[in-house]
This record gives structure tokens, C-alpha cells and sequence, in this order.
């Protein structure tokens, strides 16, 4: 299985041409190709190299959405994180988060956690139904102060009751589970194209292109000529060569975060975004190991807010800030107030400021695109929306908002389900529930990776390749690990070799990310094909 960049489909008319490779967009395309509807997918830069890549590396259930009384929307990051899981449990594994409680707040600070971690439970009734053994999620717990100092001493001691303890599904490597989800939409038959940039809107009924519409006034198009206009197309370039083409699509969705009103507004579009976003920056650090290996801290800050240290392959990942952010999309990089912000926050909640500078091997940003509220960036709502255009006299374009990696597979469900029920010239809703689907490398919906890990030991197919070598390759490619090896033993003297010697990553992934997994330049191999380069090695 593969993505095919292949430049002579763009010359069909597709049903959908969905405009963004993030998560939200791959999970529309798969949904989309799953109800039989043509679909291109174009991205700007490679898939989920943005938003969808600087994540805390959680599938989560939203316990944090308590706080806004967002009952409906923890039961779908529930009940949404226990279907990604089961989709690709080779790429996930269970982390236990502990909540310490400290003297110097109040009894009913306390009282607060443990209602809010039962009404949690209480809502997760169903997290571990088919969920294999080695994935199952347990309740809440209380954890001593004596087991917390055991196993993370450097946090401090003094004042401290003991903790609450919960659990989240942890990715090994988000980047490489969107582009499970990608070669799933694939499979498909959906048409994904990175490195694919959209520079005009074609549109039939006003102006020939958004670039030649007029300013960006806010006038609804159907004021400027009487009527609505009817989106039929993008122009784009290929960023790779600099070839320009033309795609023509019935329905368009825009699902670029992010860049949700910037790329409307860039293309001189003849209307305003029918949504606003609320944009803030969050910035993460890949440390040396701070605190013990098996479970992750969560601290609360005086300021209201929190931060984390996660252990995750080795090192510690610490987040999270929360900046507003105004600033184009393109020119995002980490703020050293922000650097120094969350350097600070750490030292402030370990005991003996443990952190030091020159232990930070990596830090990486993101923006968070959240639909405008009054409220701040941190205590907005997490919820998601489909917007239509056509009260702004633009048919056959919506925008998708607010969407987040535990419940982007819900999101496009909904968002295809109506446009299907729209769109008249679409064929029949048809009753496809990717919910209980596994992805395309899977070891099977809800099927055990350490099964199938004793499985392919017994098997013994390969028995000239370490055993750890196929555990890695496994890790992150699934029943795919093959092709993998298959490449290998062209040259496995050469392709079997690591990387680096921090890495367990060998060289034959690169011949699969090249020619399997669409990578077209270094920082797509290094960044999101690789674990080497999310580590900072």
C-alpha cells in the first residue's frame, strides 16, 4: 500500500476536494472515499507537518472539559479515542497521569479532583469495550505520597499528600498515525497530494477566480451580481516543481486550521470567512529524562493553568504554554518568552530547579486554530463545526473548525454526512461506520500488538534480523513491517544499519518513505517518517 503522487488524476472532477493534510483533512478523505465519493486531498507542505504534528502526543479523553461542564464533549473524546485506538493498536500504548495534591491548597481544591476524576470514570463507562487487553484503561486511583517520591523524586516533597492517578492512550508517533490515516483514505481511493499549494478558488456565477473578485469587503457574493456564485475549482501549484494546475471539484471543504481565513484572504475571496478564530501558540520541550519512566505528572500552576512532563521514548516531554497568537500561520516559531516561560514553570514545580538548558535536545510549537469565544485561549471549548458559505452567496464551499486529533474521525464523519444530505447530485448516504474499521497496517480492529508480536516471533520469517529491529519496525508500520524488511534484504548489510546510534530507526525506512509514503524532501523522511529527528537527534 502507498500514496501515489500521481500528477495525472488532478485532471479529473472529483466529488470533494478537501484543502489541508492535517489530521481533520485526512479523516475527511477517508471518510469521504469510504462512501464512495471521488475526493482529492491537497496539502501546502508535507501531511501533518503543522498543527496535527506539534501535539502532546495524546489521544485524550478530555478530562479537562469537565472544567466547562463539556459533558457531551468527554463522552465523544471517550468513546473517539478508544476507537482510534482499537484502529491502530500498534501504534499506541496506555499512560498512567498523576495529579499530585499539595498542602497548600484548599480541602476543596482537593474534593474538586476526586468528584471530577469520578464523574470521569463515570462517563468512561464504556472505554475498554474491545479494547484488547494491553490497551484496557483503568479507573482512578489514589497514589501515596511515599510510591510518588519513590518513583519521581525530583518533585517537591515538601507538603505533598500523595496524588490522583488516571489514564491516556500515548502515541509513539503521531505523525506516522495521520499517515496510517492517509494510506487507509488511499486504500480507499481517495487522491492525496502533498506539497500541493492552492492559490485561487474558481468560481462560476461572479468572477472567473476569487484573485480576480474583488477586495476582501466582507459583501456577500450573491450582493456584487444578484446571485450566488457556485464554487467549481482551485488553481494550484506544485511547490515541488513549480507547475501550476487546475482542479475542479463539485464540493470544496476547507480544512487548513490554522489557515482556515488566511488562504481565503490571501486569494483575494470575494467573502469573509463565515468563522473566526481564536489562535494561540503552544510550545513543547524533548528533555533528558526528568522524572521516572512508566508515568506521567501533571502540575497545577497558581495562574490557573498546567503543565505536563511526559516520559516518551526515553526523554522527558514537557508542555504546555497557551499565548494568543495574531500573527500569519506562515511565521510561527518559538517565542523566547515562551521558551523562558515554560523553563521556568518547570524548575517551579520540581524540587532544586533539575532543569538546565543544555538538557533541552528539542522544542516545537503549534497553534492552536480554536472558534472564537469570549473566553481565554485556555478555557475555550474544544468543540468542532462544519460551516457552510452559502449565507455569504458561495455554494458548494464549507469550512471545518475547531477540530481536535482525539475526535477528528467524528468530526468528518458528521461533516460528510451532511454535505452528502445536501448536495443532491452526491449518491446516497450510504451506512459506513469507520468507527469499528482498522486502519490500512493494523494488526486488526482491537487486536492485541503483543499477540501479534508473539505471533511473528513464533513465525521466526526473518530470522537473520534482530529482534528489536522487528519490534521497532512493527512499533510504527504495523503488518507493513515486511515491506520494510523486504527492502532491507536487498542490502541488509547497508539497509539494516541504524541511523544513529540514539536511534533505532535503520536505513531501509528511508527507501519506504520514498517510495511508499509520498516523502519528497529531507525534512519529510527526518521529521515524520523517522523518530530520529522528533527526538532532536
Amino acid at each position: 500500500m502507498s500514496i501515489n503522487r500521481n500528477i495525472a488524476a488532478l485532471q479529473s472532477e472529483f466529488d470533494l476536494l478537501i484543502i489541508g493534510g492535517g489530521v481533520t483533512g485526512v479523516a475527511l478523505a477517508r471518510e469521504a472515499a469510504r462512501r464512495n465519493l471521488s475526493c482529492c486531498l491537497i496539502e501546502k507542505n508535507d501531511f501533518g507537518w503543522a498543527t496535527s504534528a506539534a501535539t502532546s502526543k495524546l489521544l485524550h479523553g478530555g478530562v479537562r472539559y469537565l472544567e466547562n461542564y463539556e459533558f457531551g464533549l468527554v463522552r465523544q473524546s471517550i468513546r473517539e479515542r478508544r476507537n482510534i485506538g482499537n484502529a491502530a493498536t500498534h501504534m499506541v500504548h496506555t499512560t498512567p497521569f498523576v495529579f499530585p495534591l499539595y498542602n497548600n491548597r484548599s480541602r476543596w481544591h482537593h474534593w474538586r479532583s476526586r468528584l471530577g476524576l469520578f464523574l470521569y470514570d463515570m462517563l468512561a463507562y464504556d472505554r475498554n469495550r474491545r479494547v484488547p487487553a494491553d490497551l484496557r484503561i483503568p479507573g482512578h486511583h489514589f497514589k501515596t505520597r511515599e510510591a510518588i517520591q519513590k518513583e519521581a523524586p525530583a518533585i517537591h516533597a515538601n507538603g505533598l499528600r500523595g496524588g490522583y492517578v488516571y489514564y491516556e492512550l500515548q502515541s509513539h508517533f503521531p505523525e506516522r498515525l495521520l499517515l496510517e490515516w492517509a494510506l487507509t483514505a488511499e486504500q480507499a481511493g481517495a487522491r492525496l497530494f502533498n506539497h500541493m499549494r492552492c492559490d485561487e478558488f474558481l468560481l462560476e456565477g461572479s468572477d472567473r477566480t476569487s484573485s480576480s473578485a474583488g477586495d476582501h469587503t466582507g459583501h456577500s457574493a450573491s450582493a456584487k451580481t444578484g446571485r450566488s456564485a457556485r464554487i467549481r475549482g482551485v488553481c494550484v501549484t506544485d511547490v515541488l516543481t513549480n507547475n501550476t494546475h487546475t482542479i475542479h471539484a463539485r464540493i470544496i471543504i476547507n480544512a487548513t486550521g490554522p489557515w482556515l481565513e488566511e488562504i481565503l484572504t490571501e486569494s483575494n475571496f470575494p467573502v469573509p470567512s463565515p468563522v473566526t478564530l481564536s489562535k494561540s501558540t503552544g510550545i513543547h520541550f524533548v528533555t533528558e529524562p526528568l522524572l521516572g519512566p512508566d508515568s506521567a505528572y501533571v502540575f497545577a500552576l497558581e495562574r490557573g493553568t498546567h503543565i505536563f512532563i511526559i516520559p516518551w521514548r526515553g526523554y522527558s516531554l514537557i508542555g504546555l504554554t497557551d499565548e494568543p497568537y495574531n500573527a500569519s500561520a506562515d511565521e510561527l516559531y518559538p517565542r523566547e518568552t515562551e521558551v523562558s516561560q515554560l523553563f521556568e514553570d518547570v524548575n517551579t514545580v520540581l524540587a532544586d530547579r533539575p532543569l538546565k538548558k543544555e538538557m533541552i535536545r528539542y522544542i516545537f510549537t503549534g497553534i492552536r486554530p480554536l472558534i472564537f469565544s469570549q473566553k481565554s485561549t485556555y478555557n475555550a471549548s474544544r468543540k468542532s463545526e462544519l460551516f457552510d458559505f452559502r449565507k455569504q452567496g458561495i455554494e458548494n464551499l464549507y469550512s471545518v473548525a475547531g477540530g481536535k486529533w482525539t475526535t477528528s474521525r467524528d468530526l468528518a464523519e458528521y461533516a460528510i454526512h451532511v454535505i452528502q444530505k445536501q448536495q443532491s447530485h452526491f449518491h446516497p448516504v450510504q451506512n459506513i461506520d469507520t468507527a469499528r474499521e482498522a486502519f490500512v497496517s493494523s494488526c486488526g480492529y482491537g487486536e492485541s500488538v503483543r499477540d501479534y508480536r508473539r505471533f511473528v516471533a513464533q513465525q521466526n520469517a526473518w530470522p537473520a534480523v534482530n529482534a528489536d529491529i522487528i519490534d521497532h519496525l512493527i512499533g510504527l508500520y504495523g503488518r507493513r513491517f515486511q515491506e520494510v524488511l523486504r527492502i532491507a534484504a536487498q542490502q541488509p548489510d547497508q539497509k539494516l544499519k541504524r541511523i544513529q546510534s540514539e536511534s533505532p530507526d535503520v536505513y531501509a525506512q528511508i527507501d519506504m518513505a520514498v517510495l511508499y509514503e509520498s516523502a519528497r524532501t529531507l525534512d519529510d523522511i527526518v521529521r515524520r517518517r523517522l523518530i530520529c529527528g522528533t527526538t532532536g537527534v
